[in-house]
């Protein structure tokens, strides 16, 4: 294509429905955070639901004709990162295993 041009990267963000992949991975950290409650503390399942409410509402009119594609696919990559720390956390916190200090003082 002789005229094409190449997106930004926050247009390229704007066309990955960033959106979606941030809801998904907060549902799940939920769930798992929940499975596994005495490993998480409730700070990162609050952040978790948070971040899962701001995906649903941006998201929600991600579809409008005019919305600046630049300012939703910033707005998509900021919510993406802070959902890859929050269930990451939390994914992490769930899966690690519980540590006594009792039985450690006594080795």
């Amino acid at each position: 294509m002789k005229h094409h041009e190449t997106p930004g990267f926050f247009e390229f963000c704007a066309r990955a429905d960033l959106y979606i992949v941030s809801m998904g991975l907060a549902a799940s950290a939920i769930a798992q955070a929940h499975m596994r409650a005495q490993n998480v503390p409730s700070f990162w399942n609050f952040l978790n639901i948070i971040v899962l409410f701001f995906a649903t509402f941006l998201g929600a009119g991600a579809d409008d004709k005019n919305i600046d594609p630049e300012v939703l696919g910033r707005n998509s990559f900021l919510l993406l990162i802070a959902t890859l720390i929050s269930a990451g956390t939390t994914t992490y916190l769930s899966e690690r295993e519980p540590t006594d200090s009792g039985e450690r003082e006594s080795q």
